[in-house]
């Protein structure tokens, strides 16, 4: 029996929040800290985020910022508990984290926003693109030194 498209929506998006907690839980049974989890929290955004995109027929965007979000929260709330950064450094993790998430994940999701527009609307729209994420790059550097 094949899976209707609000079904497909509703699992991608359960997927999406379990996300964050589920590489966490992994990243703790395989042992990584430090340098180690933050590679395997890239090597997620990557990798396992497309996956879950995919899956989504209608809801491609709101699921890949759904995943990268719940993913931030969970690394942010991690580091929280651990006292590994400071409250006052909340928001500029969260920022760096969740800019760097979106741009590893970003191109599957931008194929298929990109795929059904026309060849003139592809280009305006990708070289926006193009332009943000040079954005949310030039930010992070700036953030990180």
């Amino acid at each position: 029996m094949p899976i209707n498209d609000r079904t497909r929506d509703r699992l991608a998006l359960t997927l999406a929040i379990a996300q964050g907690p589920a590489c966490m839980l992994i990243g703790y049974s395989m042992n990584l800290v430090y340098s180690a989890g933050a590679f395997f929290f890239f090597f997620w955004c990557a990798l396992v985020v497309p996956f879950v995109i995919v899956v989504s027929t209608r809801s491609g965007l709101l699921t890949w910022q759904l995943a990268i979000a719940s993913l931030t929260l969970s690394v942010v709330g991690d580091n929280l508990r651990v006292r590994a950064i400071d409250h006052r450094e909340i928001v500029s993790v969260t920022f760096i984290f969740w800019a760097v998430g979106s741009l590893l994940s970003s191109p599957v999701p931008l194929f298929r926003l990109l795929r059904p527009m026309t060849p003139r609307n592809r280009l305006i729209v990708g070289c926006s693109t193009i332009l943000a994420g040079g954005a949310l790059w030039f930010a992070v550097r700036r953030i990180t030194g």
